[in-house]
C-alpha cells in the first residue's frame, strides 16, 4: 500500500511504518496495526432469467427456450483497505490468530455465467 512510502529505511528515520522486509519478525508477526473495521455488504450471488412465451418459441419449433445470467461475488462494498474483508491468510493456517489476515490470500473470484436453455 501507498503508507510504505513512509517506511523505515536508515538509522534516524522517524516512522511508524516498519522496514519492508518478508522475515525475520517483520511483516510475518500478528499486529494490530493494520487491524481495521471490515463491515461489508456483498452481492454474493443473483440470478435472472427469462422464458419466452410458448407463442413466440412455437415459431421456431421450439417448446421452451429461457435465457438466463448468474453472476457470483459481484459488489461488495466496504470501507476495507485490504483485498476482501472475509480473508483468512493461506500460511501457517493451523494457527488461529492468522483469521482475518489477507497476507497470502487472494480475494474471491467473481463469475459471470450466460446461458440459454432450449427444449425441443
Amino acid at each position: 500500500s501507498k503508507d510504505q512510502l513512509q517506511r523505515w529505511q536508515q538509522i534516524g528515520d522517524i516512522t511508524s511504518v516498519p522496514q519492508v522486509r518478508l522475515f525475520g519478525g517483520n511483516g510475518t508477526q500478528t499486529s494490530t496495526r493494520y487491524l481495521q473495521k471490515a463491515d461489508f455488504v456483498r452481492l454474493r450471488n443473483l440470478s435472472v432469467g427469462y422464458t419466452l412465451p410458448a407463442d413466440v418459441t412455437q415459431k421456431f419449433f421450439v417448446n421452451k427456450l429461457r435465457i438466463y445470467f448468474t453472476g457470483v461475488n459481484l459488489l461488495t462494498f466496504t470501507n476495507y483497505e485490504g483485498w476482501d474483508p472475509e480473508a483468512t491468510a493461506d500460511f501457517n493456517s493451523n494457527n488461529s490468530l492468522r483469521a482475518g489476515i489477507d497476507f497470502y490470500s487472494a480475494p474471491p473470484s467473481k463469475t459471470y455465467t450466460l446461458g440459454i436453455n432450449i427444449d425441443f
